[in-house]
């Protein structure tokens, strides 16, 4: 029997919550603005400029502001966010175990400003299935980094013993059970249900 009752589950994005698409979202992007798909991803992945984003060196304007420039503003703010949107597919079958647990459900991800956006718009459904979300922007420190983990109890406020990880990044895991976290990989539905499962009882 565990001696500290857990506090939350902490579910990871893509790869848990979400297939991660990102050939869509670019694919989109070039047939909306024209530009050639290797030019869009050199500006806001290779360029250095998305993982900026992540660690919370832009602010959500200024990261609105430099994405749409980068796409030599051939479209809006509402358009970029909904396609940047369709790198994120939910999982319905694992936002159904993730509403039925008895746990505090919260969502941690290595995301900037933008995926705020979607997360309040087109992908507002699967933000409503967790009572929190936290992204790596929000922490200025992306998984596996244990500033990340540092942070994101301390928002939470809650102890590391209280917080149970749901990654499928085995080196994402590995760092928070070295700070005290529970942490289990999760590779499939059945993954997650069996987590769910064990620590929301």
């Amino acid at each position: 029997m565990r001696s500290t009752p857990i506090g939350a589950l902490v579910v990871d994005l893509g790869g848990v919550a979400a297939r991660f698409r990102p050939d869509r979202r670019l694919t989109a992007l070039a047939s909306a603005t024209g530009l050639d798909e290797r030019v869009i991803h050199e500006r806001l992945f290779a360029s250095g400029f998305d993982a900026r984003c992540e660690t919370g060196e832009l602010t959500s304007e200024e990261t609105m502001s430099a994405a749409l420039a980068a796409l030599d503003e051939m479209i809006a703010a509402d358009v970029l966010t909904e396609l940047w949107a369709l790198a994120f597919e939910p999982i319905d079958e694992v936002l159904d175990h993730v509403r039925s647990a008895r746990a505090r459900c919260v969502l941690l991800t290595n995301n900037g400003p933008l995926l705020g956006a979607c997360l309040a718009g087109p992908l507002r459904a699967l933000a409503a299935a967790f009572d929190d979300v936290v992204c790596s922007w929000q922490l200025r420190a992306v998984k596996p980094d244990p500033r990340a983990f540092e942070r994101a109890a301390d928002l939470l406020r809650m102890r590391p013993e209280q917080l149970v990880l749901l990654d499928d990044s085995v080196v994402n895991v590995e760092a928070a059970l070295l700070l005290g976290w529970h942490a289990v990989v999760v590779g499939d539905v059945g993954d997650v249900e069996d987590a769910i499962r064990q620590y929301s009882a």
